[in-house]
This record gives C-alpha cells, structure tokens and sequence, in this order.
C-alpha cells in the first residue's frame, strides 16, 4: 500500500499527517508515508488528476483533498483500502478473473465510498449483483469489499446512492482501455459466435 500526502507545508496538512500516522500505526500497515511538498511533484500528479490540497492518496486513489476528515473517517477509508488489497491478492472466481480477455486485475475500476456523505442505507448492498460490498456494522457503513468483482464500466451503485456517496474512476479509462487493448475485435468475435448458435 502507497500512502501519501500533497500540499505546502501548513497546520491542515500537519494535522492530517499526525491522523495519518496514527492510523498507520493502530492499523499495523507495513508501509511508508510519503510527503510530497515539492511543487513540480504536485503539479505532476495534478497533471493526471484533480487535486485540492492537503491531500490524501492511498494506492493512486484520493481519499480526501482540500479538507481534513475526522480521524475515525480516514481510518475507516483506508480499513477499506486494506480490504481491497487482501481481495485484490485472493484468487478471483473463474466468472470474475477477465473482462474481455483482460485479467480483472489489470483493470482500474471500481467503487469508493465517501464515509462522510454514507448513510449506512444499505442499498449499495443489498442491490449489488456481483457482491462487491459487506457492511460494517460497527461503523454502520457499506465497505469496499471485493473490488475486482465489479463489472467494468457498471456504476449502478453510483445511479442507486440518493447520498452521491460512491464514486468511480473516470471512465474515459474504460475507453482507452477498449482501444488499447483490441476489446472491440473481442466483442465482434463473440457477436459472430452468438450469431451462428442462433442460426443453429
């Protein structure tokens, strides 16, 4: 797990660092947390993505940005990063290892939650074909759980969350990847073997 956080030097991003630490700390993550002042580096990673700063990245993904959660938020965000890293490790279902002929694990998307706009409603899991959240009780919030069984391209959690608390990737990714990847010449490929078992 990659931890880091961007921003000049002021008393939002100190606090943060202290949260951070902390978690890192009460979690035992064996990992290093980088702090990331230099201004050609921020502008580097604003370059790929949209970044207010203090921010917080783990694994490439922003946690938060120009604002401090409390600490029970970040901890229970990056509890769900440490989840997505263990299922990310296991051994996927055969249904779930590819998309297209791409291993699942070699595809960038799926959901995250922000814990501050999360109800704790339960529609995300209890709707979610592919299994892809649990429910934390403790903290009454849905959780992350199997990330790689999200189907590439859905965002029906996204469309049921009445709190817009679930975010995707953007999905221009999805798009370069079909392109990259000859994914059409698969879709087409499997077009044709529908057509001829329909004539069958």
């Amino acid at each position: 797990m990659k931890i880091a956080i961007i921003g000049t030097e002021n008393p939002m991003q100190r606090q943060l660092k202290i949260y951070v630490e902390d978690i890192i700390h009460e979690l035992g993550l064996e990992c290093k947390l980088d702090i990331i002042h230099n201004i050609n580096e921020i502008l580097a990673i604003e370059e790929k993505q949209i970044v207010l700063t203090p921010a917080l990245i783990v694994d490439d993904k922003i946690l938060c940005q120009g604002h401090i959660w409390s600490k029970d938020e970040i901890k229970h965000f990056m509890q769900q990063f440490c989840s997505k890293s263990k299922a990310d490790n296991a051994k996927l279902p055969d249904k779930f290892a590819t998309w297209k002929g791409i291993p699942r694990e070699e595809i960038d998307w799926a959901p995250t939650i922000d814990p501050e706009l999360c109800t704790g409603c339960g529609m995300c899991v209890t709707s979610c074909g592919r299994n892809v959240f649990d429910y934390d009780w403790d903290h009454k919030k849905a959780v992350v759980a199997r990330p790689l069984q999200c189907m590439v391209g859905c965002t029906s959690c996204k469309v049921w969350c009445v709190y817009d608390a679930i975010r995707f990737p953007d999905s221009d990714r999805i798009r370069t990847l079909i392109k990259k990847r000859g994914v059409l010449k698969v879709a087409k490929k499997g077009l044709d073997q529908r057509k001829r078992q329909q004539q069958q």
